[in-house]
């Protein structure tokens, strides 16, 4: 296959993974494709199996597609699996470069704490962690026994159904059906057991799609921005935040790269852009311009 029609394939394929602003043209002039080369690649990505979903001219490829769902299922680790690394970087001499670089994405990544006294704790979330992804494999309900909650300051057993494990924050999407709302759970604030119920799923039509942004943030709904970067942000954007140069398209002139992502804030993705002013532009994304302009005029007015 020529190069050039599969890089064009790819970027395709990645402009229409969760796509809900692009149109058909705007897409074409992106990639500069005819119209029909675009309906030619769409019947062949579902041909191979993706999920094309067309929502009043916007074409977008869904997240539970057996692609995505399957390399999901092999990148994350079971907390099984997770135990056992943690074991063995316990065990392992901490001043060894590649062990502190791992030692410090397991912390920010399953929130593991490798302080001595911490490794009790840990085992704790880990056996909870187990029942937890086991509740959500065969859809039962489970009681979340001892739960901490951070503004009362009391512990209560809460009734939940669970259905996402947020890896990167350490917590489990529930729908709770006594406040009838979607709540997330720090996995570590379970004082006590997470127990797997015999009863399964009720309100599976509740269950409200929860998203965690490549800054840090979450929330249930999200806004697509886009940027265009030197090659000194993109280096920076993807050491410090864990994104992938496969996610970052080359600009015409080859000396920077787009971005093309969903956001829940502005903040944390403002907050990249303000770091590095003039390295970054903002392509796309009018609140997040909006909250740039008035960060900086509040900054400005306190300097006078």
């Amino acid at each position: 296959m020529n190069l050039e029609i599969f890089t064009r394939q790819l970027q395709l394929l990645q402009l229409l993974t969760g796509n809900t602003e692009l149109t058909v043209r705007q897409i074409c002039e992106q990639l500069d494709i005819s119209v029909r080369t675009f309906h030619r690649y769409v019947a062949m990505f579902r041909a191979a199996g993706f999920e094309v979903n067309l929502d009043s001219n916007i074409y977008s490829i869904l997240h539970t597609s057996p692609f995505y769902t399957n390399v999901s299922d092999k990148m994350q680790l079971r907390s099984s699996e997770v135990s056992v690394m943690v074991g063995m970087l316990n065990r392992a001499d901490p001043r060894d470069p590649s062990v502190a670089a791992l030692r410090r994405k397991f912390t920010s990544i399953y929130g593991v704490d490798f302080s001595e006294e911490a490794m009790q704790t840990n085992q704790h979330i880990i056996q909870n962690t187990t029942q937890i992804e086991r509740a959500i494999r065969q859809r039962h309900v489970m009681l979340l026994h001892d739960y901490e909650s951070p503004h009362r300051q009391t512990l209560s057993d809460r009734l939940v159904e669970p259905f996402r494990i947020l890896s990167s924050t350490g917590s489990v999407r529930c729908y709770e059906p006594s406040t009838d709302t979607c709540k997330t759970f720090k996995i570590a604030r379970i004082r006590g057991e997470a127990e797997v119920l015999p009863d399964h799923w009720k309100h599976m039509q509740q269950h409200k799609n929860y998203y965690v942004d490549p800054f840090g943030f979450s929330g249930e709904q999200r806004h697509r921005v886009a940027l265009r970067l030197s090659l000194l942000a993109s280096q920076i954007l993807c050491e410090e935040f864990g994104v992938s140069e496969a996610q970052l398209l080359i600009d015409p002139d080859n000396q920077h790269r787009l971005f093309y992502t969903y956001v829940c804030s502005d903040i944390g993705i403002g907050r990249f852009v303000m770091g590095l002013l003039g390295e970054v532009e903002v392509v796309s994304g009018p609140s997040l311009k909006q909250y740039i302009q008035e960060q900086i005029k509040q900054y400005a007015g306190q300097e006078n």
